[in-house]
């Protein structure tokens, strides 16, 4: 993977990230360049809205078809009713002929009973339907995310991921689940009751159909200005929800420095940010509406006038204007529900934009087509000319040699900063050298699955993050088909089976979030249990007693010494005193090595 392509993947976040850009744009002097991509985005809102939620549908053709067929029912209904109006105002009412009331009663109960029946049927179709779809959706971001290389979120901000399934999500649920009612239905409504028009009287018909699309200027143009602001809205949402996180994740920095003001004025400027952003839009969505209705109701006044007046002069039927003017109205509301249906799809339209921007990001690290299973390692592993750097402007590791001989304990020391940590992060296949190989076992580690590398291995990092689920499971995690009995023997082996066991809830006892209801070496030896249930070949431990107290660092580290027979133990640190039993010593310095000792040259 070369520094460029780096860049470039950079960049590409950045697009996620990115708000103080787009917050900085002057709504006022927009070019006509990016009005013209502002009309686009919202005459495309459909076309995008569909685009993405198609290759879900594929899914479930089935119920689709059948969605269709009580919707396509249900339309007939609502546009043949009002028919019934002119059979019984002209046939049955006006000539008192009862037989053709009744049958128009029976036809309108029977009619009625059965749409009510088959819409009962659709609204729980689709209910089944659209929370279905969101869950693929979820499903597929939350997979997409996994797949994603670590240098995705060594950029990404928490909050900006997180706003992903709460706030876009939000609105392409809004918008999926008012589909059919806002839009399909009264759209399908209004080309049926343009037939019936025509059927009643082709000349106020041909009236009526020319003006009708006079109710759409409105709402267009509030339209264009309501995409724009909700996209905006979406990306300060997510800043905002950014700056929540951060802050609440940090409240010991926060407390520790009196920060809460500062804190609280930093939220304040992007809140205000946000409300801005609101207003705009809430605003520009509710004159979509109000711009539609108007116009509906001034054009509806209109073809009732011309209407009454050709039944005044005998031209049409009492019937035929009471049919018209139920059918017209029901083509202006119609054409009503549709464009209130607008804001909901520019901001589902805004929100998968976003998304889009997340499911185009490629990992960095995949597995190459012939990709082989790595069996358990029994060879060296050995790093031949190794360079990596995370961006082009400095390399942590720059043409690295060394082998680390099997079964051993060596220990990598140098200063913060010298590229220890990379070693590690490259071994365990979280990032890709730009140069060099990696081998283990004497096969490159860029040509076996991922997986297959870190089944065996065994990692202790330096802050040991434990889920908020019982302490048997969290140590389970390490070999998710471990059984209790193997949960225990690792539990004994990391010597933390006692403590366990004096909890009134044993291994059911919950570790709270990150693990924050243990103390610090509690913690460290779950972590070390969780690590060591896999039986590892290679185990790691980045600084993994750089933050505990020297008597707990000296328990853990005997304990680590016991473990070490029959497997590789690679540790990062930057401490004598965990080095005292390492085979080999790998000095580091600026991203070399700058020097490989025994223990025993080490000694002397």
């Amino acid at each position: 993977m070369s520094a460029k392509k780096h860049k470039q993947d950079l960049e590409e976040l950045k697009v996620l990230e990115d708000v103080d850009d787009i917050e900085e744009e002057d709504d006022d002097d927009e070019d006509p360049e990016e009005r013209n991509y502002s009309a686009k985005e919202a005459s495309s809102a459909t076309k995008d809205f569909v685009a993405f939620l198609w290759p879900y549908l594929k899914a479930y053709s089935g119920q689709t078809l059948l969605l269709s067929i009580f919707l396509f029912m249900e339309m007939v209904f609502n546009t043949a009713f009002p028919l019934a109006l002119k059979f019984l105002i002209d046939d049955a009412l006006i000539d008192q002929n009862y037989r053709i009331l009744v049958i128009v009663l029976i036809v309108l109960a029977v009619s009625g009973l059965l749409i009510s029946i088959s819409g009962t049927i659709h609204d729980y179709i689709y209910a089944k339907l659209s929370a279905a779809l969101m869950r693929d959706i979820r499903q597929k971001i939350f997979k997409h995310l996994q797949d994603l290389s670590m240098r995705f979120y060594s950029h990404a901000q928490v909050g900006n991921i997180l706003s992903y399934f709460s706030n876009d999500l939000s609105v392409i649920e809004n918008a999926n689940t008012n589909v059919i009612a806002w839009a399909v239905l009264p759209l399908l409504e209004v080309f049926g009751n343009i037939v019936l028009l025509f059927f009643l009287d082709y000349r106020l018909a041909s009236l009526a159909v020319l003006i009708a699309p006079l109710v759409l200027i409105g709402p267009r143009l509030f339209s264009l200005r309501a995409v724009e602001k909700s996209y905006l809205k979406k990306d300060e949402e997510a800043s905002i929800m950014a700056l929540t996180q951060e802050n609440v994740s940090s409240q010991q920095v926060v407390k520790a420095f009196s920060l809460e003001n500062l804190s609280s004025n930093w939220f304040q400027e992007r809140n205000k940010q946000l409300c801005d952003s609101s207003f705009k839009v809430f605003f520009f969505s509710a004159m979509v509406e109000r711009s539609a209705s108007t116009l509906a109701i001034i054009l509806h006044c209109a073809v009732v006038g011309i209407g009454a007046y050709l039944t005044f002069h005998k031209q049409m039927t009492i019937g035929k204007l009471v049919t018209f003017e139920s059918a017209f109205l029901s083509l202006s509301y119609g054409i009503t529900y549709a464009t209130q249906f607008v804001p909901s799809l520019v901001q589902a339209a805004g929100a998968i934009k976003r998304l889009n921007h997340l499911l185009s990001i490629s990992p960095e690290v995949k597995d190459s087509p012939n990709a082989v299973e790595l069996t358990r390692p029994a060879k060296d592993i050995v790093f031949k000319n190794v360079s990596f750097s995370y961006d082009e402007k400095q390399k942590p590791l720059n043409k690295v040699n060394f082998t680390i001989p099997t079964g051993s304990y060596v220990s990598f020391v140098g200063a913060s900063g010298a590229g220890k940590s990379t070693i590690i992060n490259l071994l365990l296949r979280f990032y890709e050298p730009i140069a060099g190989e990696i081998l283990i076992d004497g096969q490159n580690i860029s040509q076996v699955s991922q997986s297959s590398l870190r089944k065996h291995i065994g990692v202790v990092f330096q802050e040991n993050l434990l889920f908020n689920i019982s302490l048997r499971e969290n140590i389970r995690l390490g070999l998710p088909e471990a059984t209790d009995e193997e949960v225990e023997k690792a539990a004994r082996l990391a010597e933390i089976h006692d403590f366990i066991a004096s909890l009134p809830e044993g291994y059911d006892t919950i570790a709270g979030e990150r693990g924050n209801l243990l103390s610090g070496g509690q913690r460290q030896r779950i972590a070390i249990a969780r690590a060591i249930i896999r039986n590892p070949a290679i185990l790691i431990l980045d600084e993994a007693t750089s933050a505990l107290d020297p008597a707990t660092e000296t328990a853990i580290l005997a304990t680590l010494k016991k473990l070490a027979t029959g497997r590789t133990i690679i540790s990062i640190t930057h401490r004598l005193k965990s080095i005292n039993d390492a085979d080999f010593l790998f000095k580091i310095e600026k991203g070399t090595v700058k020097s490989q000792e025994h223990k025993l040259a080490f000694a002397h």
